[in-house]
């Protein structure tokens, strides 16, 4: 073999130049560029699409590419082969440097991260260029350059595929917040009213010194209820929301709640609760009323359910709870809060009832919520079973643990793969007998043997450190100041929307756009509202929000100086 087959060179034909690498032409070597001009005068390219070009070693067709591109659209040059990549960057620079809004050219970081790139509000490639706000891209195109891709042609699959999951991802997330983003904002404000009088969070870090065990209310927990309903003292125990139903029948008294939900259908859950869990770690986004009602002391932690600046200047606050990225299933979050309260990594973590499936005629654990649901509904034409989810579209038939055939669904499926996060975790054991597989170790016989154990078990009691005097002013005072200026910036918006402000066409745009723009509680629930505009249907829509948060800011500072 030549010793210069190892690195590109340039073969000069009658109609241009071909490139010679390992071996092969990645060009025509009678016509280099009529293959790929050819597909690029076919191609028919809609708005909003990300145009992946899958080894550009010569530029040939990529400026009839840019002259074709429709709005919002722009072109990613990505080259996996190192000796492919430094051989045709300068070549593509000159484009690059010319069109930077059309065409850039991807590094290795770039290409790793990508996927996180396209979910951030204002993302920023490696070279520093920024590329168009979350929401421009709708789809994403894969063309084949050269002979190039062959070397790598599964990373360039495998690579068009995250693009278009991480696209896919964020439009799927804009339809729940379009469903949800008013109301957890609506819930956020009202119960920041109670944070002066919370358990910081930070304050209840390696506090516990017993074993932890988390229910869930898949029902693999039945079996798990049973065993400790005579001894569950010997556990720190942590509830999820929808398991306390199943707690009360087995009279066991959980020592933590966790809580996420930000609708009130969760206050069927804490029926006849009225002040009986000493501790609920909840989100500043849950419904506000149930869970205050339900446990003796509260401490909240901030879900990051959107990249906005609204969020991020209230987590931003002093003293205000810490910020947790959303994992979408309150089990996982369990899981995270239960590693964050042990003392240290020899105490052991069990769970039971985290399952992400269910079996044909129930979905949920007995005396959970939904199945005294299904025992409530049940008549004469009605079963209890309830086969509905069974087929249902998207439920997928899959193995278990114990090789059994169960349903599940693909968010479920999602939730489950997750746990590959905690896989490494030292002391976190698995005592389900049944539910999908997870990469954690079984721990039952471990459980079973603190469970008979005659040695005493520390209390369970947690000590609660409240804000001090002085930080609880601080706090008020801030929270004040908060829902003032809110007031103040929706108040001057009005009289400039009614035109009782004599300013300028330009000064009456910048100044909507500074009130606005970073307030996105006001809009992010819209089907378009991931991006601010001036547009009059729009502005229409958030002109009718302005009333119903003025309100809002105005009961809750009623509510905090109560």
């Amino acid at each position: 073999m030549n010793e210069n087959s190892s690195k590109p060179c340039l073969i000069k034909t009658s109609q241009g130049f071909c490139v010679k690498y390992k071996e092969k032409f990645l060009y025509s070597k009678y016509n280099p560029q009529k293959t790929i001009l050819n597909l690029i005068e076919k191609i028919e390219l809609l708005p909003g699409t990300i145009i992946i070009a899958a080894s550009p070693v010569m530029p040939y067709g990529i400026k009839n590419l840019i002259e074709k591109l429709p709005r919002d659209c722009m072109i990613l040059a990505v080259e996996f082969d190192a000796n492919l990549f430094e051989f045709s960057k300068p070549y593509l620079e000159e484009y690059s440097n010319f069109s930077p809004e059309k065409i850039q050219i991807l590094s290795k970081n770039d290409i790793l991260n990508f996927h996180k790139l396209l979910q951030q509000k204002n993302p920023c490639l490696e070279n520093g260029f920024l590329l168009p706000p979350h929401g421009t891209f709708k789809r994403a195109v894969k063309i084949d350059f050269s002979g190039g891709v062959q070397f790598h042609k599964e990373l360039y699959e495998s690579f068009l595929q995250t693009v278009q999951n991480a696209i896919g991802t964020f439009f799927k997330n804009q339809i729940t917040l379009s469903k949800f983003a008013r109301k957890y904002f609506h819930n956020l404000f009202r119960n920041m009213t109670k944070i002066p009088d919370s358990v910081p969070l930070k304050s209840l870090e390696k506090s516990v010194s017993k074993p932890i065990l988390i229910l869930g209310t898949g029902s693999s927990v039945e079996d798990t209820l049973e065993k400790i309903k005579n001894n569950f003292s010997k556990f720190f125990i942590i509830s999820l929301d929808a398991t306390v139903p199943a707690l009360k029948d087995y009279k066991i008294h959980c020592d933590a709640v966790i809580c996420e939900e930000c609708q009130c259908v969760i206050s069927k859950m804490f029926i006849g609760s009225h002040k009986t869990f000493p501790l609920a770690i909840t989100g500043l986004t849950s419904a506000p009323k149930t869970v205050s009602f339900s446990t003796k002391e509260l401490s909240y932690f901030i879900p990051f359910f959107a990249d906005c600046t609204a969020l991020k200047n209230i987590i931003s606050m002093k003293n205000f709870p810490p910020k947790i990225n959303p994992f979408g299933s309150v089990g996982i979050t369990a899981l995270y809060f239960a590693l964050f309260l042990r003392k240290n990594n020899t105490i052991p973590i069990f769970f039971s009832g985290l399952d992400f499936s269910f079996e044909n005629n129930f979905t949920h654990a007995k005396n959970s919520l939904p199945y005294k649901n299904l025992l409530f509904m049940q008549n004469k034409i009605k079963p209890i079973q309830n086969l509905s989810p069974v087929f249902a579209e998207g439920n997928l038939k899959i193995l278990d643990k114990n090789k059994k055939t169960v349903n599940t669904t693909k968010a479920l499926l999602n939730y489950s793969q997750l746990f590959s996060l905690f896989e490494n975790e030292k002391n976190l054991f698995d005592i389900r007998k049944k539910g999908l597989k997870l990469n954690i170790k079984d721990g039952i016989i471990f459980f079973e043997e603190i469970l008979n154990s005659e040695i005493k078990q520390e209390s369970s009691t947690v000590k609660f450190n409240h804000f001090s005097e002085e930080e609880k002013i601080e706090l008020k005072q801030e929270i004040r100041k908060f829902f003032l200026q809110e007031i103040n910036a929706l108040e001057e918006a009005k009289k400039i929307l009614k035109g009782e402000v004599n300013i300028s066409e330009n000064e009456k745009t910048k100044k909507l756009k500074a009130i606005f723009i970073p307030r996105e509680y006001l809009y992010l629930h819209f089907p378009d509202g991931y991006k601010f505009s001036l547009d009059l249907s729009f502005l229409k829509r958030v002109r009718a929000e302005m009333d119903f948060f003025l309100k809002e800011f105005k009961t809750d500072l009623t509510l905090l100086d109560d």
